[in-house]
């Protein structure tokens, strides 16, 4: 606007908390450092689409493999444990692989929370 430039920054990789500076935070800030994780995953998202858009002429979400949903089910907190250890372990599996062949970088993001009845 009238010859300004706007510069936007951001962390190339989320910075991850510890469990004592989690514990050390106010709902506030947990508020906060959602809705910055909220922001990115749709900045993210928009990146994909408009790039999709602009470089193959089209999007193609189904030959992308990609996907939103939310599903909610009951759980144990050892259920929910168990659930997560294998997530993890599949995730931690792929970490090292690297960029080539038919390989894309990927984006996979998860929220748990519990959910009143009702």
């Amino acid at each position: 606007v009238r010859g300004t430039i706007e510069k936007f920054y951001r962390l190339a990789q989320s910075p991850n908390l510890g469990a004592d500076e989690v514990a050390s935070l106010t709902a506030a800030d947990h508020i906060h450092y959602f809705n910055i994780f909220l922001m990115t995953l749709q900045q993210d998202f928009a990146n994909y689409v408009e790039e999709a858009e602009d470089t193959s002429g089209g999007l193609d979400i189904v030959a992308d493999q990609v996907g939103y949903r939310e599903v909610s089910f009951y759980a144990s907190e050892e259920e929910l444990n168990s659930i997560s250890i294998a997530l993890n372990t599949v995730i931690q599996g792929l970490l090292p692989n690297r960029s080539g062949g038919r390989r894309r970088k990927r984006k996979f993001a998860t929220i748990t929370h519990p959910v009143p009845d009702g």
